[in-house]
């Protein structure tokens, strides 16, 4: 890990404004011409499981060209995805993950993208040691699903933009 995120519900600091914290891990990576494409980037697979261990980790990848610049990526590994990784990892030394292009002039997505890291990793703590099914492990197996429910919260959206929220993350 490089570091850590620490997330606080105001500009104030206290101890009482602290939410939690996400881990990040951040590679730079050399390139003649930036996309403007999600990217693959080969992660480690004794790094992955060290994330698995510790409940996840916001993974950046930075591609710098010395002509235009830079792009920062990123890929929030939560212990179900890594689960999922790492299950098709067997014998191989790194796994590619796939990362987005980081919002870096959405302030209030840049928020969101820490503040759900940080709900979902809580929501994920039971599971670090036991199997995560996911609807398709459960549809596969047979058992038949008849009220899906999804519970959320965020902030800072408006109501016409809550579908696009929806749509554009992942749900554990």
């Amino acid at each position: 890990w490089d570091g850590h995120v620490f997330i606080f519900k105001s500009d104030n600091h206290e101890k009482g404004n602290f939410v939690g914290k996400a881990p990040v891990q951040v590679k730079g990576v050399s390139v003649e011409r930036l996309k403007d494409t999600d990217i693959s980037f080969p992660a480690d697979v004794k790094d992955l499981q060290a994330y698995l261990h510790d409940g996840g980790v916001i993974y950046f990848v930075v591609h710098i060209s010395n002509e235009s610049g830079h792009t920062i990526y990123y890929s929030v590994l939560l212990p179900f995805d890594i689960i999922k990784l790492l299950d098709k990892a067997e014998g191989q030394e790194t796994k590619t993950i796939t990362l987005k292009i980081f919002p870096k002039e959405d302030t209030l997505a840049i928020t969101r993208i820490f503040l759900d890291f940080i709900i979902d990793k809580r929501k994920q703590a039971c599971n670090l040691l036991g199997h995560t099914y996911s609807l398709e492990d459960l549809e596969k197996s047979g058992v038949e699903i008849e009220c899906l429910s999804i519970e959320f919260s965020t902030f800072g959206l408006k109501k016409e933009n809550i579908g696009k929220y929806f749509l554009n993350r992942d749900w554990y």
